[in-house]
């Protein structure tokens, strides 16, 4: 592990005893590192499990690389920054509209998948309905 910036972190898995115990470790860093980004943005790498090389990765549609040292370094400027209420207010306006047009001249479903993400992205961003005052 090379130290780089120093507002970096430094996030490392524990070798794993199985399988099924990676693929537990990869989802739940995945979804920790989902929480830190701007609800709506889609996370471009993610960790994964390789099973016939018993070894993590870290990566995503452009290429990935081994983990020979089971971590990564992110850095601290991008998920600790603030999330914006405009890009969150966007993303609303955008998922709503597609919702419109999918419930009046496209398919329904899509609309139901649509709102399923939308409401994710708002608990994500700090909305839920238990902490809502009446």
């Amino acid at each position: 592990m090379e130290k780089k910036d120093p507002l970096s972190v430094w996030i490392e898995l524990r070798q794993p005893e199985n399988d099924e115990q990676a693929e537990e470790m990869v989802e739940l860093v995945n979804r920790m590192l989902e929480r830190l980004i701007e609800p709506g943005e889609a996370m471009g790498s993610k960790f994964f499990w390789m099973p016939d090389k018993r070894m993590f990765c870290y990566g995503g549609d452009y290429g990935f690389r081994y983990l020979t040292d089971r971590g990564e370094w992110f850095n601290l400027r991008y998920f600790g920054r603030e999330h914006s209420a405009p890009a969150i207010v966007q993303n609303t306006w955008e998922s709503l509209n597609g919702v419109l047009y999918d419930l009046t001249k496209g398919d329904p479903a899509d609309a139901v998948k649509t709102i399923e993400d939308l409401i994710s992205d708002l608990e994500k961003a700090g909305a839920n309905p238990e902490t809502i005052e009446s």
